[in-house]
C-alpha cells in the first residue's frame, strides 16, 4: 500500500520502481523509502514493533519445544522415525585456530549487532584474543554433537 502511493505520486514510474526495488534488496545509495509501519485492516503496527513480535514468537518456540521434548534420546528417537533413511557420518575434523582468525578477519565491517550485542567490528579488533575460545568452543561442539544454545538465537529483521 505504502508503494503504490509512491508510484501513483510519482510520474517516472520506471525510475521509481527501481528506487523502491533498491530499497529492499538494500543497494540503495540512500534510504528515503523506508517502510515504518504496516496496516492490518484497522490496526497499524510498526516494522521494529513486529519485528520484536516474529523474535519473542521464535525464542518461545525453541523453548516449548525443548520443553516437550526434555530429553536427548526421545528426540533422536522422533527424528529417526521420520526420517528412516540412514544418517551420514561426519567426519570430525577439527578447526585450528589459524582458520578461526581468519574467518574472524573475513567478517564484513558492519557495525550492526547480532543477538550478543557485538558487531563484526568489534569481533575483527578483538580476533586475537578471542580466537582461542573460539576455537575450543567449536571443536567442544563437533565432537559432542551439541551446540551452546546461546548460540543458537538470531534477530530477524525485515
Amino acid at each position: 500500500m505504502y508503494y503504490n502511493e509512491l508510484l501513483s505520486s510519482y510520474t517516472n514510474k520506471s525510475k521509481m520502481s527501481w528506487n523502491i526495488i533498491n530499497n529492499e534488496i538494500g543497494t540503495a545509495p540512500n534510504k528515503k523509502f523506508i517502510q515504518t509501519e504496516f496496516k492490518l485492516g484497522n490496526k497499524s503496527i510498526s516494522t521494529k514493533q513486529s519485528a520484536k513480535m516474529l523474535n519473542n514468537y521464535c525464542i518461545n518456540s525453541v523453548h516449548e519445544l525443548i520443553t516437550q521434548q526434555p530429553k536427548t534420546e526421545l528426540a533422536i528417537f522422533s527424528l529417526k522415525e521420520s526420517f528412516p533413511y540412514e544418517f551420514l557420518q561426519i567426519i570430525n575434523i577439527p578447526m585450528t585456530e589459524t582458520e578461526v582468525k581468519y574467518n574472524v578477519y573475513s567478517l564484513k565491517n558492519k557495525t550492526s549487532c547480532g543477538y550478543d550485542g557485538l558487531s563484526n567490528k568489534i569481533l575483527k579488533l578483538c580476533g586475537c584474543q578471542i580466537s582461542k575460545p573460539l576455537t575450543y568452543i567449536h571443536n567442544k561442539s563437533l565432537i559432542s554433537g551439541t551446540c551452546p544454545d546461546c548460540l543458537k538465537y538470531a534477530i530477524i529483521v525485515f
